[in-house]
């Protein structure tokens, strides 16, 4: 039975990155049809002509369809709002639409909360003219953790080696704070540690959160993006500055890096935790003061420090594979 419209709810899962947002959105997005039946709709917003756009992810047509100013946003999104500004119409009228539904709506993007402060009170706004009651969540990861993660995707996503060395280091705080200002009482945080250590992974605990239920789901809650080991995120980060044929060839074979036999997941070594040490504590006191203790970090381990013999010995062994083929 569908909701009355004074009872519509939707649900808004803004983020955060590195929460295991994508295998979330990619669950909800190939179980449409089990959370229709639970009078909730997981719409795709997704535009055809738009090659970058990803259907199971509401990021990009929410980000398009709000953004004021595209030059106000970090280099990586404000590259597609440009690339793309001729759809900003098309999603705002698509997101306008879905709107008008009588049932409950989940939205997901890990990027919503990059929009400006004027541009989520205008999300705010319109989701509000819709008749919706807001229900927003977001699972954020402690500082030391997230920079870490974040650092890992990059080197394995990037084009461009990553100075390990440098002292900057990925903030969420200046996110959250913006959230909280706009969405109040609205909007809900929860550690990641929380989700990580839910009997049945993070995705099941985001989804007990907005009382979904996923007895019937037809794909697993599983985490689809697993990290890789130390000795092959730093190879790949040598390997990053290589350019050409071979640099593309290892991005599309990543079982040449099977000689990358490492058990220690991806951390900073004491030397670059040390240029950083300043900006994590920085942000552990800023998620205190904002959300508790439960958000910061209670450890902070290192890596030892990788032989580069070793690493160029991986790196010939990969090129020996290559010439065989």
């Amino acid at each position: 039975m569908k909701p009355s419209k004074s009872k519509k709810t939707l649900y808004l899962h803004a983020g955060f990155h590195k929460t295991a947002t994508s295998s979330f959105q990619l669950t909800c997005f190939e179980n449409r049809h089990q959370l229709a039946r639970q009078a909730i709709l997981y719409p795709d917003l997704s535009n055809s002509k738009n090659s970058q756009d990803n259907p199971s992810n509401h990021s990009i047509p929410i980000l398009l369809a709000l953004a004021t100013n595209p030059d106000s946003y970090p280099n990586n999104l404000k590259s597609q709002l440009m690339s793309h500004w001729e759809f900003k119409k098309y999603y705002l009228e698509n997101i306008t639409k879905t709107l008008e539904t009588n049932s409950n709506i989940l939205l997901s993007g890990e990027d919503i909360s990059a929009l400006n402060e004027q541009d989520l009170r205008t999300l705010k706004k319109l989701i509000a003219s819709k008749n919706f009651n807001l229900k927003a969540v977001a699972i954020v990861r402690s500082p030391y953790e997230f920079a870490c993660s974040v650092t890992q995707e990059s080197i394995n996503n990037g084009l461009i080696p990553i100075d390990l060395n440098s002292s900057s280091i990925d903030k969420r705080s200046h996110y959250i704070k913006k959230l909280m200002t706009v969405f109040g009482q609205d909007i809900n945080f929860f550690p990641f540690s929380n989700a990580r250590d839910h009997k049945l992974g993070p995705n099941a605990f985001l989804a007990e959160k907005l009382g979904i239920d996923t007895h019937d789901f037809r794909i697993k809650m599983e985490p689809s993006n697993a990290g890789k080991n130390n000795l092959y995120t730093r190879t790949q980060n040598i390997l990053n500055t290589k350019e050409g044929g071979l640099k593309l060839l290892l991005q599309s074979n990543p079982s040449l890096f099977s000689v990358c036999n490492d058990s220690q997941k991806f951390m900073f070594t004491k030397k670059e935790l040390s240029a950083k040490e300043e900006g994590i504590t920085q942000e552990n006191n800023l998620m205190r003061d904002m959300l508790g203790s439960k958000f910061c970090d209670t450890s902070i381990n290192t890596c030892s420090e990788i032989d580069t013999q070793e690493v160029a010995k991986i790196i010939a062994k990969i090129i020996e594979t290559l010439q065989k083929r």
